[in-house]
């Protein structure tokens, strides 16, 4: 199921606010944990502004480039260059990788 802007908004909310775990959050909002604890982290990096609607963004061959050498000759995990890069889905660079 994809999240919109609004669930994780929301799910950004319940995990600073109420506390709520990422196994529940993860029940509630029928997604894995990895992601929940991707998206808090990410909007805890970056601000809410990172997960906000908008088009798919098209990333230039040398921005794709740079995170995969990131990955690959310089041995920083996905999850860190992800996250580094404000790039808004877990799997995406491990899809470059690939």
């Amino acid at each position: 199921m994809k999240l919109t802007y609004e669930d994780k908004v929301e799910m950004y909310r319940l995990w600073k606010e109420d506390h709520y775990s990422s196994i529940r959050l993860a029940t509630l909002f029928k997604c894995d944990r990895t992601s929940v604890t991707y998206i808090v982290k990410l909007i805890d990096i970056h601000g809410i502004s990172v997960v906000q609607k908008k088009k798919n963004r098209e990333y230039s061959a040398e921005f794709k480039e740079e995170a995969i050498r990131r990955v690959l000759i310089q041995h920083e995990s996905i999850k860190q260059v992800s996250l580094s890069l404000a790039i808004p889905s877990k799997g995406t660079l491990s899809l470059w990788i690939k």
